[in-house]
């Protein structure tokens, strides 16, 4: 998986020779990757979370992101920027690397199976939580503001009287 890693990092790199980054892993190595000065770093806190990268791709990245097993400091924006070379990594791989990525992507998208914990992990979180900031209405959909100064709630329902 290192040598992996590495031709991924190395080719997003060289595609992007304006925006050195770094990357720290779980056993507390760092690499920095392009010439000059990092513009940020993506920190990994598991060797879990790189293989989930792997079989998930990009998708997969923003989840390992958003549940605390990577970091990111520095430029977000700069990382973000290269959202293309990271897409399109799989130049360096073997033919059978990347047939394995291609499996596991197709493998986790779009089964009813996935969809299902998909829709669980993201909505059953009941409605103490989605109160905090859905207002009264429990409109989860945008809202519309006649002016400066309605209140969610009122521009939930100007919403409504707009619709009907």
């Amino acid at each position: 998986m290192d040598n992996i890693l590495e031709v991924i990092f190395q080719k997003i790199a060289a595609g992007n020779p304006q925006t050195p980054f770094a990357v720290e892993f779980w056993d507390g190595t760092s690499r920095i990757y392009g010439h000059g000065p990092e513009k940020f770093r993506i920190i990994i806190k598991s060797e879990k979370t790189v293989k989930n990268i792997l079989a998930g791709g990009t998708l997969a990245f923003g989840e390992e992101y958003s549940t605390g097993n990577i970091d990111v400091s520095g430029d977000i924006q700069e990382m973000l920027q290269m959202y293309g070379s990271w897409r399109e990594f799989g130049g360096g791989l073997s033919l059978a690397t990347k047939a394995r990525i291609l499996f596991n992507d197709l493998v986790s998208r779009g089964t009813l199976s996935n969809s299902k914990k998909n829709a669980s992990f993201h909505y059953d979180l009941g409605n103490d939580f989605y109160s905090l900031w859905l207002g009264p209405t429990m409109t989860y959909s945008c809202a519309y503001f006649k002016s400066d100064f309605d209140s969610l709630e009122n521009a939930q329902i100007n919403k409504y009287d707009h619709i009907l």
